[in-house]
C-alpha cells in the first residue's frame, strides 16, 4: 500500500498555527493502487477534503506502514489513557477560567 502526505497551512491561520509560521497540517491519503494515485487525483482529493484556501508546503510519497494490531484489551487501555488526559486538560482550563473556584 502507498501513501501521499501532504503538509500544509490555511492562508487565514488560526490559534498555535498563526503563532508558529513553522507549524504545518498535514494530510494523508493511502491508496492501494498500483502504480501509486496520480497526483491530479490525491490533489483531488486533498482540496475536496480541505474546504479553505491552503498553502502546499510539501509532499510526501512512499509506502505506509503497516499499523500493529491491538487487542480488545489494549485499545480498551488506550481509551482510557486518553479520557484520562482529556479530563485533566478540561479540569485545568476549567480551574484556569473560573480561579479555582
Amino acid at each position: 500500500m502507498s501513501k501521499t502526505e501532504i503538509r500544509y497551512r490555511l492562508v487565514k491561520e488560526k490559534g498555535p498555527y498563526l503563532e508558529n509560521k513553522k507549524e504545518t497540517r498535514g494530510f494523508t491519503l493511502i491508496h492501494s493502487s498500483n502504480p501509486k494515485l496520480p497526483f491530479k487525483e490525491v490533489l483531488k482529493e486533498f482540496y475536496s477534503s480541505v474546504l479553505k484556501p491552503t498553502i502546499i508546503h510539501n509532499i510526501k510519497r512512499g509506502q505506509s506502514e503497516e499499523r500493529p494490531k491491538l487487542t480488545s484489551e489494549q485499545v480498551t487501555e488506550i481509551n482510557e489513557k486518553n479520557q484520562k488526559a482529556i479530563d485533566e486538560l478540561f479540569t485545568t482550563t476549567i480551574e484556569r477560567i473560573t480561579g479555582g473556584v
